[in-house]
């Protein structure tokens, strides 16, 4: 069942966005990006995408056993839920759209074991999960437990594939590929927003 609406606004620290397929007339999202760097990106509807952006997409994972990289090649459009990574040459903080329908969950893409999940609303991650932090580096988790903001991505590894390490790969053409190691630890934040230097009780932000 296809609600419609008029005007909406999502937030990226809201958890619970909405639910089932909606149509919306104007449809702000508040989702930060800082130039030069790169995120994950999964947005709720279908999106061309603009000038200054570079949008890659999860084309496969090589290598086995200990270590595996994700291989990201250029995207022609932004689809619907299905998770991206994104550089942008100048800072975003609202993305608009009109007359649009919009998605209530985000995709899985998966390969040699290695998945990436793009999430809508803000939702929380296991340990042992990987996401770009705002640095633009690919991280692990290393805390029990995570809130990762909305409109973004992560990854998960599945425990039969043997991957104890990942890397990014942006491919640039077909023989050059710049690599992003994983790093250990994570920016973690209140839900006020207040930076910590460690994880604490209660709801932790990244």
């Amino acid at each position: 069942k296809k609600v419609w609406t008029n005007w909406l606004e999502l937030r990226e620290e809201t958890s619970r966005v909405f639910n089932g397929v909606q149509m919306v007339t104007d449809l702000n999202i508040k989702r930060g990006i800082t130039k030069n760097k790169w995120v994950g990106l999964c947005l709720p509807f279908d999106y061309s995408i603009p000038s200054g952006w570079d949008v890659r997409e999860l084309r496969n994972v090589n290598g086995n056993g200990h270590e595996a990289s994700m291989v990201f090649v250029s995207a022609s459009s932004i689809e619907a839920g299905k998770p991206y990574i994104v550089k942008t040459d100048a800072d975003v903080s609202l993305v608009e759209m009109n007359n649009t329908t919009i998605l209530p969950m985000g995709e899985t893409v998966s390969d040699n074991g290695v998945n990436m999940i793009g999430n809508i609303g803000q939702t929380s991650i296991p340990c042992g999960s990987y996401y770009i932090s705002t640095d633009g580096t690919l991280k692990k988790l290393t805390t029990e437990k995570a809130n990762l903001k909305g409109f973004r991505a992560y990854f998960t590894v599945d425990e039969s594939s043997g991957v104890k390490a990942l890397k990014l790969g942006v491919e640039d053409d077909a023989t050059n590929i710049t690599s992003v190691n994983a790093k250990e630890g994570e920016e973690i934040y209140n839900i006020v927003g207040q930076r910590l230097m460690k994880a604490q009780k209660g709801i932790n932000i990244i």
